[in-house]
């Protein structure tokens, strides 16, 4: 089974001015983003989770740009938040540091990584699409892989190439893992989920030690 997605997510490019989104655009696009969290939480509890502070998602280019208290920090483009219809007072964070957000778009969920930019998957999808992080979000000769896992997930490895199964930690329905890689068979090759009545395994994307070497890889 694959729930692949891009190889390296990278930062979003900043809008240009005249493009960046009212608030009244971005009402319009909570309308669907609104069913999609309503669905998502059904399957995800930190969607039924009252919000707090700490969520906030702070968008370059609306009228305040402070995430947490560290005003000029911002987590997202508002540009990329038109595009993939989030409403970013829907979001919940995942991981207080370094900052991670689940946020509800149109029939979509999509992950926000301080300092990693952000992917979306589709909402029906979301525990089956686990990204692969490098470079400059973990350092050189590393990997992160991560993504949403359900409340039905008991346990979460990743598997290498060699075979080797290494838990995910998951807390707040996200599942991470960092690692180092010195050979091609220390690359990561699937993700294993264990629920009360079956096993699922989820391929990540293809990469390789030039891709960690980030001098080479660009």
């Amino acid at each position: 089974m694959t729930g692949a997605v891009a190889l390296k997510v990278k930062p979003v490019s900043r809008p240009a001015v005249d493009d960046v989104p009212t608030p009244e655009k971005a009402t319009a696009n909570g309308a669907s983003a609104l069913a999609t969290r309503d669905l998502l939480r059904d399957r995800f509890e930190v969607f039924g989770v009252a919000a707090e502070p700490a969520d906030l998602v702070a968008v370059r280019g609306y009228g305040a740009s402070t995430a947490n208290g560290r005003r000029g920090e911002a987590d997202v483009d508002a540009e990329y938040v038109r595009a993939s219809g989030m409403d970013v007072s829907l979001g919940r964070r995942l991981r207080a540091s370094p900052r991670v957000f689940a946020v509800p778009g149109r029939g979509s969920v999509c992950l926000i990584y301080e300092r990693g930019g952000g992917e979306c998957a589709p909402a029906a999808r979301a525990d089956r699409n686990f990204q692969v992080q490098t470079c400059g979000f973990v350092g050189r000769g590393r990997f992160q892989v991560s993504g949403l896992v359900a409340d039905s997930v008991s346990a979460v490895a990743l598997r290498l190439r060699d075979g080797r199964l290494t838990p995910l930690r998951i807390s707040r329905n996200f599942a991470t893992v960092t690692r180092r890689a010195l050979t091609t068979q220390q690359l990561p090759e699937a993700v294993e989920l264990h629920e009360a009545n079956a096993d699922h395994t989820v391929e990540v994307p293809t990469v390789s030690l030039d891709t960690l070497d980030c001098d080479r890889s660009g």
